[in-house]
């Protein structure tokens, strides 16, 4: 018995005639005559499917070898029909449309070489495996890099892109590490490996309350997070994922949403009412712009940076390098309240955002461009969303979808599909604590937290004395003037928050709003008779008070534009 790889093999020499049949070491009759089709259409060579066993040779395993990669490269067949017929048709006659039409950032030269593996005749291929295998590994050492230049990548991640294409086509296969599934054309097949990162020794996460997704960088070979120390010092951190460690980043205290260039060499972040960037080697940071609270950016292959400045108003746009910031999208007083978190496609000119509306819950996901204002709206989600590898990321109450995504038709294509549970979500800001890169990785904080976290009384020793109440995932905290009561903000795990009255003695608790937006940040009044909240029922956070008791509807205290947040009550 013979085991035959490479699909189907042919005898190439002949076997002694007085040999019994059952000692022949492979059987003489040709499987491959003329008008018998054995093996996978789709990656069959015009000689194999037109029955010529007399020309199948080592050109014919490149064909193949081509239509693997072709494959590979875009998620689709090289050749396709709707019947045996219709695909033996495609194979003799149509040439595939070239990989680039498919997936932009694909380097031209390896479009070259897929294009010549999967030529017609056999004369046009390449002739050996061994030519082939140059031809890759001079692609690898940067050939044919100013070719690859003309591309809207810039040429580093050109580079990143076909070292990742040439090393998966060398080895004929995938291994997809820490990737989510959904981004393949073939989920059951692909390999997906999750892991869990700690904060460092003697810091914790504080991605929650100041803001900070974690970001992966687009090469994906490092994470930026913040922490915070016991002394309460909020900085970056940088973690190698084939590190153990994270480092400390200087210059970066208290420093809100960071974001990666397409070269992964700096960072941009938030802090001190600035815009700002910071080189990942060392050195100080560089101010680029006024940007009073920060709400995401998003920084072009082409050396600009859009960013929301603010919790109101359009989105700006500076050079990377330096200089004067200017709008990047116009607001319609009318029926815009803020554009924020943005996120550039990969032609590094059109950008997605986010656009608040008043009275909705429901976000706006748009499409803009450095080359126009006008914004077209292109999915409507509960948080902001992200471009990676042909596919919208975004939120859906705590769950994250991927829906694909033609980047050239600025358009969603069928339904979304559900990646992961418990993602971290901030819902004052509607931003989803989840980043992406380009090679597939997926970084986000979970949420599983909530409904596990507990009020817990301790002594002046720090010693654990009792909880109060039942489990919850609280937001805000504030007891009432006689320390009778607690009025606390509870998540309830679709995006929404909303206040509970606690009796301190007995431990019950007892809603105290309903309305279905964010009601959030209690302050008792110095009686302990009513108490002020912010909400954004309305799309921006007003002051509303209420009876503590329960009794009657909340009113209305004060409302106008701009975010607010009550502090305290003057006696």
């Amino acid at each position: 018995v013979k085991l035959l790889d490479f699909g189907l093999a042919k005898l190439m020499q002949d076997a002694a005639p007085a040999t019994s049949r059952t000692e022949v070491p492979t059987r003489t009759d040709p499987l491959t005559a003329q008008g018998m089709i054995l093996g996978t259409l789709q990656y069959m060579a015009p000689e194999q499917v037109e029955g010529k066993v007399e020309e199948i040779d080592a050109r014919t395993d490149i064909f193949a070898f081509g239509a693997v990669v072709y494959e590979m490269a875009t998620g689709k067949k090289a050749f396709e029909g709707r019947s045996q017929a219709s695909l033996i048709g495609a194979i003799l006659k149509d040439d595939p449309p070239p990989m680039s039409s498919l997936r932009p950032m694909t380097p031209p030269a390896l479009d070259r070489v897929v294009k010549k593996c999967l030529a017609k005749e056999p004369e046009n291929r390449w002739q050996t495996a061994r030519d082939l295998c140059d031809e890759l590994k001079w692609i690898s050492e940067g050939g044919g890099r100013q070719a690859a230049a003309a591309t809207v990548a810039r040429p580093s991640k050109v580079r990143e892109r076909i070292a990742g294409w040439i090393a998966a086509a060398l080895c004929l296969m995938v291994v997809a590490s820490l990737a989510f599934v959904y981004f393949r054309e073939t989920p059951p097949e692909a390999r997906v490996v999750t892991t869990t990162i700690l904060p460092p020794e003697g810091e914790a996460f504080d991605l929650l309350t100041n803001l900070n997704p974690p970001a992966i960088s687009p090469d994906g070979r490092r994470l930026v997070f913040d922490a915070r120390s016991a002394d309460g010092k909020i900085q970056l951190w940088i973690r190698s994922l084939n590190s153990r460690t994270a480092q400390p980043l200087a210059g970066t205290e208290s420093a809100r949403t960071p974001f990666w260039p397409p070269d992964s060499k700096y960072i941009g972040f938030f802090a001190g009412g600035k815009l700002k960037t910071i080189d990942v080697a060392g050195g100080p940071p560089l101010t680029l712009a006024d940007a009073p609270r920060g709400h995401g950016g998003s920084w072009s292959p082409e050396g600009v940076i859009v960013f929301s400045p603010d919790e109101t108003g359009p989105l700006q746009q500076v050079p990377a390098s330096g200089g004067t910031a200017s709008p990047a999208t116009t607001l319609d007083a009318a029926k815009d309240r803020s554009h924020r978190v943005p996120w550039f496609l990969p032609d590094g000119r059109h950008f997605l955002f986010e656009n608040w509306q008043p009275g909705s819950n429901d976000l706006n996901i748009q499409v803009a461009s450095l080359d126009s204002k006008e914004a077209k709206t292109v999915a409507r989600t509960s948080s902001n969303a992200i471009y990676a590898d042909g596919r919208l990321l975004f939120l859906r109450e705590n769950t994250l979808m991927a829906q694909p995504f033609d980047a050239k038709r600025l358009a969603t294509i069928g339904d979304a599909a559900p990646v992961a549970e418990q993602v971290g979500y901030v819902p004052a800001d509607a931003v989803g604590l989840f980043s992406a890169a380009s090679t597939g990785l997926l970084a986000y904080q979970s949420d599983a937290g909530g409904g596990v976290r507990r009020l817990t009384w301790f002594d002046r020793s720090g010693k654990p004395a009792g909880t109060l109440g039942e489990a919850g995932d609280f937001r805000a905290l504030e007891f009432s003037p006689d320390r009778k009561s607690l009025a606390a903000s509870v998540a309830d795990g679709s995006g929404s928050q909303d206040l509970w009255i606690y009796d301190v003695a007995r431990g019950l608790r007892t809603r105290f709003t309903f309305d279905p937006a964010t009601d959030d940040d209690p302050v008792w009044s110095p009686d302990g008779r009513s108490i002020a909240f912010r909400s954004n029922r309305k799309g921006h956070f007003d002051l509303y008070w209420k009876s503590s008791d329960g009794t009657g509807a909340e009113e209305l205290l004060y409302a106008d534009n701009p975010h607010k947040t009550p502090g305290s009550w003057s006696p």
